[in-house]
């Protein structure tokens, strides 16, 4: 999923949604026919009067429903049904598969442009090694919630209480040190506090570089100052 279940309902709550039902995907509901989905959860328990769906949406056990048959469906159930047809941006249709595509080979500026905001992901603050903060950098070690992850180190916005934070964020294995587990650091700029077992979030703005190995731990220091000086004209003066 490109978003958290909170994200989500985040989100559709802008849009001042009065209910928001959510079904978890368990066997029972897997197995589900598109006759049945219809007749037991659209029509039986939700009492659906109009349904409204993109043209390739697809339901039912190993996705056998599709817009024709919910439109044959439907009719004889007296449910309205409405298709919206894709968004296109330059010509291409923007889908999910597609930012997916986009976040996972790193390219979060054409990611961000097609999902109309910046990528964010979200998670609690964990214990780390404290190299960071032996460089001189202490980040926020970050467990994360979502699924997708962009590689390298970008220039990012990180929210805490309300707040966000012009900030550093590396996505990788920090080759320097050898280490083999997929690490999310974030140096936030300016931030006097503890954010241990804190629940943050942040936001891709740009991707800056590839994560390096470097021959020192005195040359990462040096390249990491280069990356927030990159990152403090791209926020501009305060």
């Amino acid at each position: 999923m490109i978003q958290t279940l909170r994200q989500r309902t985040e989100e559709i709550g802008r849009f001042r949604v009065d209910s928001l039902v959510v079904l978890p995907f368990d066997k029972q509901l897997s197995e589900l026919s598109a006759a049945d989905f219809l007749d037991q959860i659209l029509a039986g328990s939700l009492r659906a009067k109009v349904i409204v769906v993109g043209k390739n949406f697809r339901f039912g056990k190993n996705r056998e429903g599709d817009l024709s048959l919910l439109e044959r469906l439907s009719d004889k159930a007296g449910i309205r049904i409405q298709s919206v047809p894709p968004v296109r941006r330059n010509g291409e249709i923007v889908s999910s598969s597609l930012i997916r595509s986009l976040i996972q080979s790193s390219d979060i500026t054409a990611a961000n442009r097609l999902l109309g905001h910046h990528y964010e992901i979200e998670g609690r603050v964990i214990s780390g090694r404290a190299r960071g903060k032996k460089l001189g950098f202490p980040t926020a070690n970050i467990l994360p919630e979502n699924e997708i992850l962009p590689y390298g180190v970008f220039i990012t916005s990180t929210l805490h209480r309300g707040k966000a934070y012009p900030s550093l964020t590396n996505v990788g294995r920090r080759p320097t040190f050898d280490e083999r587990d997929i690490l999310i650091e974030t140096y936030l700029i300016d931030f006097q506090g503890d954010l241990y077992e804190q629940h943050v979030a942040v936001r891709f703005r740009k991707r800056i570089r590839d994560e390096m190995k470097f021959l020192s731990a005195e040359d990462l220091a040096k390249q990491i100052e280069r990356d927030l000086e990159a990152a403090k004209r791209d926020f501009g003066p305060d």
